[in-house]
């Protein structure tokens, strides 16, 4: 990978001084992308898999879930404290690992408010870039004050 697009890219919320959370746990990371939108990939290793060598839905609803949030994440922003309000998804199809080696979610804000934004998501599974879930999620949000709560 070049250097100039490792530098456009990020671990998932890697502005925390506090060490680990889950996203780093899982390997996702950002790619980049417009304002509203984010797109974060996940390298697989077997960890991320069932004892079948699937990935596990538990995987997939996290990195859709990460990636709704970061869509409304408006870029240069501080960051801010975000709870999940609801999530859902549908299972289109299996990613096997092995044969599929990342994934790659895409989410969209489709419509924000003062305090919450609504997204849409879609994952594909690399290198075939097949739709695997979609989902929609709603989030509600504050910027952290310089004195933390």
């Amino acid at each position: 990978m070049a250097v100039k697009q490792q530098e456009s890219q990020r671990q998932a919320g890697d502005d925390s001084a506090s060490g680990s959370h889950f996203g780093m746990i899982l390997g996702f990371v950002h790619d980049e992308a417009p304002n509203e939108r984010a797109v974060i990939r996940l390298d697989l290793h077997r960890g991320h898999c069932n004892v079948r060598g699937m990935v596990h839905g538990g995987v997939l609803m996290s990195l859709m879930d990460a990636a709704g949030l970061w869509a409304g994440v408006q870029k240069g922003d501080a960051m801010p404290s975000v709870a999940t309000m609801g999530l859902n998804c549908s299972f289109l199809r299996g990613a096997r690992f092995g044969e599929v080696t990342s994934l790659r979610a895409e989410a969209s804000v489709t419509k924000r408010g003062r305090s919450i934004h609504f997204a849409s998501i879609a994952v594909y599974s690399m290198p075939e870039n097949i739709v695997v879930a979609t989902g929609q999620g709603i989030y509600s949000w504050s910027t952290l004050s310089s004195q933390g709560s």
